[in-house]
């Protein structure tokens, strides 16, 4: 097997990934769709400013945790007013615009966020350079008084607890349980400070990081000692509903089951804090995994016991599972390759039969079992050499049967001895060649052409011509 080399560069794609973004190179307006989405009238209306990193941000393609508790406050009767300087998504390695509004469902227009993938929490602790008026105010602190919440949520840890990194975007990673409660603290109280009274609430960190047992145990033990009844502070619990490594598609970013599930604690959390924002119903509905949309399979080329195959991915999938069945033998569909990055392959050594070849989105581990994209259909058989219809002075008129991608039909003829040329070509499956030599034999044969270009060519048949 032959793999056709991808569009886009891992390198590249990795490249757009460590953009980092400032508030004012984001502030554009979403894309506008014709939905169902204006705001309940008469139902309240609740401002959440959602301060995180990946793991609120999410990539292209997805649908977000923060449409899943959007669309279900809206169905409580709640409107949600998600308030922040972005309103994108990650980029991927096949859509790598950074901040790009790839959503799974254009119709979410919520989708205000002051969220950074890679970003740590200690990092909204800085001055907001691009701040011109007070430019050493915090980040959580401009964010709090340029948007004015009903209730901030701090849904970050996650990346100042991972092992120290060099690299990492927004600064060395590798904080103590300690010293990331020390930044907790330091959140809320800036949030304090830029708005009295504005409830807070700090998630914790999901258990797939090593060292979030201790820091949620500590964090929460803080929390409780800083919460007022005039600055009211809470935790959202992860540990309630999400279930980690299986709530993921590449072990720490939620797959859409992870979308509900932190959509439900967070929702459990903002209620405590907020009672505008409604607990949601149980048992939490299971959502089917991988892209809601199929990508495409083409065939691109053929040769004898060979076949090349494209394919293209919907927004978000990084690999296309391959499947083929036999038609000539009967036999059911099976995974014949599973294609990460690559966009098609050559596939040698198959009997000459009948087949049929689809491809299954998925995004890491998360795929998507119920949907297919439309199947192509290739025939390796030989193709039978051309029948004679009828013969007349100076013509004969030659049929054959229908290949099952073929477009078109090249008709080649040569007097026995003498070389090949193109008698015409035709859509149909017969064809009449005139001006020949009567009393003369002459050998036919017929070329298959499709949108890949030359495909079978059948065994040659000889005619007399009278």
């Amino acid at each position: 097997m032959t793999r056709h080399p991808r569009r886009v560069s891992r390198g590249a794609a990795a490249a757009a990934l460590a953009l980092v973004l400032t508030p004012l190179a984001v502030l554009q307006p979403a894309d506008a769709a014709t939905c169902d989405n204006a705001p309940l009238p008469g139902k309240p209306t609740v401002k959440v400013l959602v301060v995180g990193d990946s793991m609120t941000h999410q990539h292209a393609g997805d649908f977000t945790w923060r449409y899943r508790f959007w669309q279900e406050q809206r169905r409580q009767g709640v409107n949600i007013d998600f308030v922040g300087p972005y309103t994108g998504l990650i980029g991927t390695w096949d859509s790598p615009v950074f901040d790009n509004k790839l959503y799974a469902d254009p119709c979410f227009n919520q989708r205000e966020h002051f969220a950074t993938g890679g970003k740590d929490l200690a990092a909204t602790l800085r001055p907001a350079t691009w701040d011109a008026a007070t430019p050493q105010r915090s980040e959580v602190a401009w964010a709090t008084q340029t948007y004015q919440p009903d209730v901030v949520v701090g849904f970050m840890g996650a990346n100042d607890l991972k092992e120290y990194d060099a690299a990492a975007p927004f600064g060395h990673h590798g904080y103590t349980p300690d010293q990331v409660v020390e930044s907790a603290k330091a959140f809320i109280a800036q949030v304090r400070e830029a708005s009295p009274g504005t409830p807070v609430a700090m998630v914790t960190v999901a258990r797939l990081v090593p060292a979030s047992i201790e820091y949620n145990a500590k964090l929460e033990t803080a929390v409780a000692g800083l919460t007022t009844l005039a600055d009211p502070v809470g935790v959202v619990d992860l540990s309630a509903d999400w279930r980690d490594a299986t709530d993921t598609w590449d072990g720490f970013h939620p797959n859409a089951n992870g979308e509900m599930h932190l959509a439900w604690d967070v929702a459990d959390g903002l209620h405590a804090l907020e009672p505008a924002v409604k607990q949601l119903p149980r048992p939490i509905p299971v959502q089917q995994l991988g892209p809601r949309r199929p990508g495409a399979v083409k065939i691109v080329s053929r040769a004898r016991g060979a076949v090349g195959l494209s394919w293209t991915f919907p927004i978000g999938a990084d690999r296309e599972i391959l499947y083929r069945r036999d038609l000539s033998t009967g036999t059911g569909w099976r995974k014949v390759d599973d294609e990460r990055w690559s966009r098609g392959a050559t596939f040698s050594g198959l009997a000459a039969h009948r087949y049929e070849f689809r491809v299954q989105a998925a995004k890491g581990s998360a795929v998507a079992t119920d949907i297919f994209s439309a199947p192509v259909r290739i025939d390796l058989r030989p193709l039978a050499a051309p029948s004679l219809r009828s013969a007349a002075k100076h013509r004969i008129r030659v049929s054959w049967g229908r290949g099952p991608e073929a477009t078109r039909y090249q008709v080649r003829i040569r007097s026995v001895g003498g070389s090949w040329r193109t008698a015409g070509w035709t859509r149909s499956t017969a064809l009449t060649s005139k001006r020949l030599v009567p009393g003369r034999r002459y050998a036919v044969a017929v070329v298959e052409w499709s949108s890949y270009g030359a495909g079978r060519t059948s065994s040659v048949a000889r005619f007399r011509v009278r």
